[in-house]
């Protein structure tokens, strides 16, 4: 059982990375050069790392038996982020909703299998960004892993499920467009997580493999 205090802290991380992300998202809408767009979209996990908030896809890797209680609180307050945040650029800016419901309208309109291999590897492409922000690395290689990444995923169409949630904000105008829009979410969420788990794993083995043979040298 998670206290109440730790639970505040979880969500106003979390509801803050939404927010950031929601902001690299728009950023990317208002871009009319795909490249600069997608450049300007990795301000968003850039400034997550800097200030340590949590966002579900940079953390799920790191997940286990002590902390795993912790994740659901996390993609919930991300959710939150993203929704507070994109109500009101829906508001501000309605010019933004039929680029976002061009994005959102490929992201339906996908097979699940499909849906679920871009989200895997976006899961993977996000656990190496955030496991490069760390205290051996320098700044420099800092930012160019999460720049090299999060271009990298928006280049290859990968799925992710909290940019996801902040488009499906301005895309959503029905109740069907809920149900699509959740269907989207939680599996790109499902995959994201995967491809994560599955990243950390195979590197902390390599890792393993490569401390013992040396120990043996």
């Amino acid at each position: 059982m998670i206290r109440f205090e730790k639970v505040s802290q979880i969500l106003k991380r979390s509801i803050a990375a939404g927010v950031m992300i929601s902001i690299g998202a728009v950023a990317k809408l208002c871009c009319s050069n795909q490249i600069v767009g997608n450049f300007l979209f990795s301000i968003g996990l850039f400034f997550i790392c800097v200030s340590k908030e949590l966002l579900f896809t940079g953390r799920i890797g790191y997940i286990n038996n002590k902390n795993r209680s912790e994740y659901p609180l996390i993609w919930t307050g991300n959710l939150i982020g993203c929704v507070i945040s994109m109500i009101l650029i829906r508001t501000a800016k309605p010019e933004l909703i039929s680029a976002a419901s061009t994005i959102m309208d490929a992201k339906v309109e996908t097979d699940i299998v499909s849906l679920s291999t871009l989200a895997l590897f976006c899961g993977v492409l996000m656990f190496l960004a955030v496991d490069n922000f760390n205290p051996a690395s320098s700044g420099t290689l800092k930012a160019l892993g999460i720049v090299i990444a999060v271009m990298a995923f928006l280049m290859s169409g990968f799925e992710h499920s909290i940019a996801n949630m902040a488009y499906s904000v301005l895309y959503i105008s029905n109740f069907n467009d809920v149900i699509q829009c959740l269907k989207v979410v939680i599996i790109s969420t499902i995959f994201n997580a995967a491809g994560s788990i599955t990243m950390k794993g195979l590197l902390r083995s390599n890792q393993m493999i490569v401390e013992n043979v040396r120990g043996e040298e």
